[in-house]
């Protein structure tokens, strides 16, 4: 599921900034910083690389199942969805340094006007979720550790958080009949 939302993401900032820039090839790239060997990526050159940093639990979201009608007339009950939050650098990896803060730029543009991006179905189980965008503020001792921490040099960036990627796979935990027939009896006192 993590996956395919931020392939969702990647194809949509993508073609944003194909189309704002009139560029020929894909300008973004799901992608580390730093290779194994603590260099950069030769994929990451003059591009914008979208980095999972977090990936946390939703805990507002209510956790419980209810019983669904199956097919043989009885009812099921599956695992409730959990709900996922992801934070994802976007960082602009240009030569030219203005080049990335125009990219900077347009990152926050596409966020501004990409609020919700569209329904997407997950391919690795039968979940569907909408994926909403939601800037981070970051201080600069955040920042500062954050770029330590995955052992790169700062370049123009911008963190945001993804909302509610949901899990569902569907597995029945209990299966019962339905209820055919009440009886009541009542007996005097």
């Amino acid at each position: 599921m993590v996956r395919n939302a931020l392939l969702e993401i990647r194809e949509s900032l993508n073609e944003f900034l194909i189309n704002r820039y009139d560029i020929d090839s894909d300008v973004v790239e799901i992608n580390r910083l730093v290779g194994s060997a603590g260099d950069q990526p030769s994929k990451n050159q003059n591009k914008v690389i979208i980095t999972l940093i977090n990936l946390a639990q939703e805990t507002a979201s209510q956790y419980y199942s209810i019983p669904t009608p199956d097919r043989k007339g009885g009812y099921r009950k599956i695992n409730p969805d959990m709900c996922f939050n992801l934070e994802i650098l976007f960082t602009c990896c240009f030569d030219d340094y203005d080049e990335s803060l125009k990219f900077l730029g347009s990152l926050l543009s596409f966020f501004q006007s990409h609020l919700v991006l569209r329904e997407f179905i997950g391919k690795e189980s039968n979940s569907a979720g909408v994926l909403k965008f939601e800037l981070q503020d970051q201080t600069f001792s955040e920042m500062h550790s954050l770029w330590n921490s995955m052992g790169a040099k700062y370049s123009p960036s911008v963190v945001c958080r993804v909302k509610h990627i949901i899990v569902q796979e569907n597995q029945t935990t209990i299966e019962s009949a339905s209820v055919s027939d009440i009886n009541v009896r009542a007996e005097p006192l």
